[in-house]
């Protein structure tokens, strides 16, 4: 691939921002060629985010949120059920999938933040930050991207116990979290 590799939501930077050199200034009259068209990987309205091995989508099946993993020449790697879907106000997986080095964070439209192995798609680890959190729901269900800073996984349960919490990235587990500043998580 020669283009930017955006390895979490919105680009290196979560800024929307990309450094691609050798654009096109004009799209043809018929559109670019198609080069890869891949399908079996479920319903969503989430970024792709590419590495220099693989490309990350996910995809809502059934009930079910699953993260597949895919080769540059469009082969389904693996595909992995990683929690429950929201079913209610426009259903389909939301939340793009970030990757560091040798692992992907995702979080389920029900608040299941997952840790699984780039390689294979094996699960490290699980949280249910909803119930963990007592989150609240609204309208969206969860419509989030983790955010990794250094040692740390970064989502946002809201509700009344807490508005943000940190997990330790390798193991999950709790290393802070905020005071609530009241009512549910919220979408922008």
């Amino acid at each position: 691939m020669v283009f930017a590799q955006p390895i979490q939501w919105r680009g290196p930077k979560r800024d929307g921002k990309f450094t691609d050199t050798g654009l096109l200034k004009k799209w043809p009259d018929a559109g670019p060629e198609l080069l890869l068209k891949v399908e079996g990987i479920g319903k969503g309205y989430s970024s792709v985010i590419a590495t220099d091995q693989y490309i990350f989508a996910t995809g809502m099946v059934d009930t079910l949120d699953y993260l597949s993993c895919i080769t540059l020449d469009g082969k389904i790697k693996w595909k992995v059920a990683y929690g429950r879907s929201w079913v209610k106000s426009f259903p389909d997986t939301r939340g793009s999938v970030t990757i560091e080095n040798d692992r992907a964070y995702v979080i389920s439209g029900t608040g299941e933040l997952v840790c699984l192995n780039v390689e294979d798609g094996a699960i490290r680890w699980k949280v249910n930050v909803d119930k963990d959190f007592s989150s609240e729901w609204h309208i969206w269900g969860v419509s989030e991207s983790p955010l990794i800073v250094d040692d740390k996984v970064i989502c946002t349960p809201g509700g009344a116990k807490t508005s943000v919490v940190a997990l330790d990235k390798m193991t999950g587990k709790l290393i802070w979290q905020s005071e609530s500043v009241g009512g549910p998580r919220s979408v922008s």
